[in-house]
């Protein structure tokens, strides 16, 4: 993945003109959910993923080697004018960008919904991990 140079002037076109029909959405994964599908891209004998939706939510399937595997997810609104809340939280737009082979930036279009994916045993037993990891650490030195 290319970085962004700082100071540097980049290009930025409105991309494909049929975005309007695309829903660009901002997805918050959990280190279990990111390591599977890792996993699952590098091997082929995995089958694609499904995504099932309902009003609030949804479940992400996995088929792999161990098992079916589920995650389930909510989705909330990030902003934009159609947020229930714009008393209290300005209008605002947080936009999907991708950095072309080539350098320039494009705009694959607005994000207006977040997607969480809700943590398993596993990411909790990760942060008890870390936390107790970073208490030792931070014990030496006093």
């Amino acid at each position: 993945m290319d970085s962004l140079l700082k100071g540097k002037k980049y290009k930025l076109s409105n991309g494909d003109e049929n975005k309007c029909n695309k829903s660009v959405i901002f997805v918050k994964p959990t280190d279990s959910i990111f390591k599977l599908i890792e996993e699952v891209t590098k091997n082929p004998g995995c089958s694609n993923p499904k995504i099932q939706f309902d009003e609030h939510g949804g479940v992400i399937i996995f088929h792999t080697d161990r098992g079916i595997q589920k995650f389930n997810f909510s989705l909330s609104d990030i902003g934009g004018k159609e947020n229930e809340d714009s008393i209290n939280l300005p209008n605002r737009n947080f936009e999907c960008v991708e950095q072309n082979r080539n350098g320039s930036l494009e705009s694959l279009g607005c994000m207006t919904i977040k997607m969480q994916i809700r943590a398993k045993e596993d990411s909790y037993e990760n942060t008890r991990f870390k936390v107790t990891a970073a208490e030792k650490e931070q014990k030496q030195y006093w």
